[in-house]
């Protein structure tokens, strides 16, 4: 058992290293050919003698086995397409910033090793330096040797009794394994990691933004001057195309958050600070390992497991709505119905009792004056402007109400862009989705309405993995409203079935349907309902129900809607009509 795994199986190693160097030393018996009950039986005694609990053990040596010992990135058939996707995350609340241990100068650097390497990588570290008036710069392409031999020298001892460092200017150690031909970024055999620095805020701050960000990192090193390094996990394996997109992903969300990112130290051969050793009277030390996600796939997705026992031990919350007890926070709503009915209409008309707080259509009771982003491409600003001038005389809205209205509604009417675009079987966010992103963090709108869906959706319209995945997107924006919001969106019902009304009747694909949480649709009024009334004129009536409320109990009554004529013709207000009926 030459190299790491011999030291292990031979040294006393001490708490605090204990679960690394376990998994490290299991990491060097898969690779070694030991079979996996000699690695239960001869590594796990070992590790218990160390005091370890069986628990601890069974934890890390499963994890060790569960990951394939060499890293390095396996060439697919297909190529890989090289994305600028950017990446959305929901902040969290920052980890406390860290203290440093008493043993920091014994452990650090194992523990960075530990951390960034496999046991038979070659790590290479500089410790020669000049400085010519702008501070210390590494002045030669220093030592590379195998983890495995370099640690078991590290164990115990000071870095600096082990490694001839001058103490005024540090040393530094490449992030990622090399090839020991050379230290440019042609001798990186394995894009795992890369380097995030910033000295344009303080080290508080870029702590608080990295780790409210949960950003996956390999260690978090002070760099004994003005910033933190983080070595964020890339792993892109050989793939330098997946590598550069990652690291374009990963700047532009700490850019997001304000770090400015130096780019400076975008190239997968990037020196950090080495860990463990003074640099003149500041500590280059070693402040956390592996933490944020798991991983960049996690980090990306970022999945989270329910609370169960909170779910027990107490009450769910109150479920908020924007429309009082028909339009909940959270959930994508909206109106399929065919054209000339009144979507738009109905749509403006809640618009504008949203903003006031007014309620215009009894049904639709909003919960008080809030932000509403309306984005329109059927109609141009033009016929908007003169429909808000009717429903305002038409509901004789006071100048309070308008003044409401001008503070509380931002739109963008008559512009059609798309906001997600074909990619990869599946549909991803455009420069344009980001830009509306964008607004709704900033704005904190309680309402967002898309009119119509079409005029916004890049991909195809009858591929429900396409279109789920754009009304995931819709979904999203959501999330960047602190209080909760949202999404409505009006769309057109397929030819076959422009005289039903029911939550099927939308055209495309069933996932449009299926992510909408309440569905209305709308039709005219039938011959029975013309006579069972006694209309005389049934063109100006519109028939409107509430089809699918996955959240609420359904509403069950028709709404009946009535349109103005004159020079308010149009406007469309609700009315009882007396014989009503109750939804089968």
């Amino acid at each position: 058992m030459p190299g790491f795994l011999e030291y292990y199986m031979n040294t006393s190693i001490g708490k605090g290293e204990r679960n690394s160097a376990l998994f490290f030393a299991t990491k060097c018996a898969i690779e070694d050919g030991l079979s996996e009950s000699d690695i239960w039986d001869r590594v796990g005694d070992k590790a218990r003698s160390d005091g370890l609990s069986d628990k601890e053990i069974e934890h890390t040596i499963r994890s060790a086995l569960s990951k394939p010992a060499d890293y390095r990135y396996k060439k697919e058939n297909r190529q890989y397409r090289s994305s600028t996707t950017p990446i959305r995350i929901r902040p969290q609340k920052a980890a406390p910033f860290p203290t440093i241990p008493d043993d920091w100068e014994q452990t650090n650097f194992s523990d960075y090793l530990y951390a960034l390497y496999q046991p038979a990588d070659l790590v290479n570290y500089v410790i020669r330096a000049v400085d010519r008036g702008d501070g210390w710069k590494p002045c030669d392409s220093g030592i590379t040797e195998r983890v495995d031999a370099l640690i078991p020298r590290l164990h115990g001892r000071r870095t600096a009794d082990v490694i001839d460092i001058n103490p005024a200017s540090g040393a530094w150690v490449r992030i990622n394994p090399c090839d020991g031909k050379g230290i440019s970024d042609d001798n990186i055999i394995d894009y795992r990691h890369c380097l995030v620095e910033s000295d344009k805020i303080g080290v508080e701050e870029q702590w608080r933004i990295v780790t409210s960000l949960n950003i996956p990192c390999a260690a978090v090193v002070f760099s004994g001057g003005k910033s933190l390094h983080f070595v964020v996990k890339i792993h892109a394996g050989q793939n330098r195309k997946l590598y550069d997109d990652r690291v374009q992903q990963l700047y532009s969300v700490l850019d997001r958050y304000g770090f400015h990112v130096d780019t400076n130290n975008k190239h997968p051969s990037r020196l950090s600070r080495l860990p463990g050793i003074w640099r003149g009277r500041q500590k280059q030390v070693l402040l956390a390992t592996n933490i944020g996600c798991e991983s960049w796939q996690e980090w990306v997705i970022q999945p989270r497991a329910a609370n169960i026992a909170r779910w027990v031990a107490t009450e769910p919350p109150i479920q908020r709505f924007v429309f009082k007890g028909i339009v909940p926070e959270g959930a994508i709503c909206g109106i399929d119905a065919k054209g000339g009915l009144g979507k738009g209409w109905i749509t403006q008309t809640l618009i504008m009792s949203a903003c006031t707080g007014k309620t215009l259509l009894e049904t639709f009771i909003p919960d008080g004056p809030m932000k509403v982003l309306w984005l329109e491409s059927e109609d141009p600003e033009s016929e908007l402007h003169r429909r808000f001038r009717k429903i305002a005389a038409a509901y004789e809205f006071t100048e309070w109400d308008l003044h409401r209205c001008s503070e509380n509604l931002i739109a963008f009417p008559g512009q059609s862009f798309p906001l997600t675009r074909p990619a990869g079987g599946s549909v991803e966010p455009t420069e344009h989705y980001e830009w509306v992103y964008g607004k709704v963090k900033e704005y904190q709108p309680r309402l967002i309405v898309l009119d119509p869906r079409s005029h916004y959706y890049g991909g195809d319209e009858n591929d429900n993995t396409q279109v789920g995945r754009f009304m995931g997107l819709l979904k999203e924006l959501t999330s960047a409203v602190d209080k909760g919001a949202a999404v409505w969106v009006n769309h057109h019902t397929s030819k076959e079935r422009e005289q039903q009304i029911s939550s099927a009747s939308g055209r495309g694909a069933s996932a449009g349907r299926d992510a909408q949480r309440v569905l209305f649709g709308l039709s005219g009024m039938t011959l029975n309902e013309v006579q069972g009334f006694k209309i005389h004129d049934p063109h100006l009536y519109v028939r409107m129900e509430n089809t699918k409320s996955n959240w609420t109990e359904r509403y069950s009554k028709v709404i009946w809607l009535k349109r103005e004529t004159g020079d308010l013709g149009g406007v469309l207000k609700q009315v009882d009509l007396s014989r009503t009926e109750e939804l089968k």
